[in-house]
């Protein structure tokens, strides 16, 4: 019984985890050099390659991606949008700052947004708990800390309106919670 309670956590974890720019490359890089065995490249066979990439498949080559590295989301990609937010908020002592003072603002106690721990089994839930919680301040931040001085602008020409969830995405969140408390 336990082994499968520990298959089904694991296969949720895989389903809603975003696939990293990490897992796309080596996925990548395996295909080029599969297509290109005898030295010489197989355009054809690097097409059929390409195009068998499952990217909702783990990475099973035995690297395990670390845990400090960057997000980087698909459009559409929720999850992969929330975390990295919430990474880019906590990696500047400025952002972490002004997320406080919207917080203030929006009447809110200022609690710190937590990250996703993979190894951690409650942490996901936690961290999406976390996020509902600051809902409105996260809002507030993302739509006032663009144009602050305040806080820095993102590397790679990013901005902080580029990790707005849709009411969409977040209703479905609301009720994957909801549904975990009754």
């Amino acid at each position: 019984m336990e082994h499968a309670l520990h298959l089904a956590a694991k296969h949720f974890v895989e389903t809603i985890a975003p696939t990293t720019s990490t897992t796309i490359t080596k996925k990548v890089r395996a295909a080029l050099k599969k297509s290109s065995r005898r030295g010489d490249l197989d355009l054809g066979e690097l097409d059929h390659e390409l195009a068998e990439i499952n990217l909702d498949e783990p990475d099973t080559d035995g690297d395990s991606e670390s845990d400090n590295e960057d997000f980087s989301f698909r459009p559409g990609d929720s999850l992969g949008k929330a975390l990295a937010l919430v990474k880019q908020i906590r990696k500047s002592p400025q952002a972490c700052t002004f997320f406080k003072s919207t917080c203030t603002q929006v009447d809110i106690d200022p609690l710190e947004l937590l990250l996703w721990v993979r190894t951690r089994w409650a942490s996901l839930y936690r961290f999406l708990e976390r996020l509902f919680k600051q809902k409105l301040a996260v809002d507030q931040f993302i739509l006032l800390a663009d144009d602050s001085d305040k806080v820095p602008d993102l590397p790679g020409n990013r901005l902080y309106s580029d990790f707005k969830l849709q009411n969409k995405q977040q209703n479905i969140w609301m009720k994957i919670l909801m549904s975990k408390i009754q």
